[in-house]
C-alpha cells in the first residue's frame, strides 16, 4: 500500500525533501540586481528610458505655424493670463460665481476706458460748460436762482 501511495505522489521521498528545503515558493520571482560602484541619478534615468524604449533621441514632429489664425477677444494682463493657463493645465475652470464676478469686473474696466476722464457719467461738466458759454460769464451761480431772482431753466 505504501508503495502505491509513493508512486501516486502522496508520500515524499527522503531525497526530494532535501532538495526542496530551500523554500522556493518564498523566493522572489522578479528582482533587480543593484549595481555596485558609482551610482548616478542620470544613469538611473537613462536606464529607465532605455527599458521603456524612449531615450528622447527619436524623430520629432515639426511645429508648423497656425494657418488662418485670427486673434480675437481682449488682451489679458499677466495675472489673468496665468489664471487661464492654470485652468487649462489642470482641466478645470472658474466657478459660476467667480465667472460672474470676473465678467462684471471686465465690464466695469471697459466702461472706465470708454468714459471721458474729464467728465462724470451724467455729463455734468459738459452741461456746465455749455451754460457758461450761454451766459458768457467766467463763473456759474449754483444757488438755483438767476440774476433777476428767477430760477434757472433746464435746457
Amino acid at each position: 500500500m505504501l508503495k502505491l501511495a509513493g508512486q501516486k505522489g502522496y508520500l515524499e521521498s527522503g531525497e526530494r525533501k532535501l532538495e526542496e528545503g530551500k523554500l522556493k515558493h518564498l523566493e522572489s520571482k522578479r528582482f533587480s540586481k543593484v549595481e555596485q560602484g558609482r551610482y548616478d541619478i542620470e544613469d538611473k534615468t537613462m536606464r529607465k528610458l532605455e527599458r521603456m524604449g524612449t531615450t528622447g533621441t527619436g524623430q520629432t514632429r515639426p511645429f508648423p505655424e497656425k494657418a488662418e489664425y485670427e486673434p480675437k477677444g481682449r488682451i489679458l494682463d499677466p495675472k489673468e493670463a496665468f489664471r487661464v493657463l492654470s485652468w487649462k493645465f489642470h482641466g478645470k475652470g472658474p466657478g459660476k460665481k467667480q465667472a460672474e464676478k470676473h465678467a462684471a469686473k471686465v465690464v466695469k474696466r471697459e466702461k472706465l476706458k470708454k468714459m471721458n476722464s474729464m467728465d462724470t457719467p451724467l455729463g455734468t461738466l459738459n452741461k456746465q460748460l455749455k451754460k457758461q458759454e450761454q451766459l458768457q460769464a467766467p463763473y456759474l451761480v449754483l444757488s438755483g436762482r438767476g440774476d433777476g431772482g428767477q430760477p434757472l431753466q433746464k435746457e
